[in-house]
């Protein structure tokens, strides 16, 4: 009897365990998708090149179809 209640103890304590890392791994996963929400349109604007051979509106409309590409729906507004 004592080791069945010994047990459910143990078992008790690793499903807190278990909620608790669950609740990490989502704010963990949250803080990843909002970095790469930042990080992917500063990374794409410091690798852009566009021709600047092309009039300026062009090389405008060049840049934001690049940088637009980068959006993922957890990024945009």
């Amino acid at each position: 009897m004592a080791q069945l209640a010994a047990n459910a103890a143990e078992i008790a304590a690793l499903k807190a365990e278990k909620e608790a890392l669950s609740r990490r791994v989502v704010k963990l996963e949250e803080e990843l998708a909002l970095q790469s929400c930042i990080a992917l349109p500063r990374a794409a604007k410091s690798t852009l090149t566009v021709s600047s051979t092309r009039p300026k509106r062009l090389r405008s409309t060049a840049r934001k179809a690049m940088l637009s590409s980068f959006q993922t729906p957890a990024c945009q507004r």
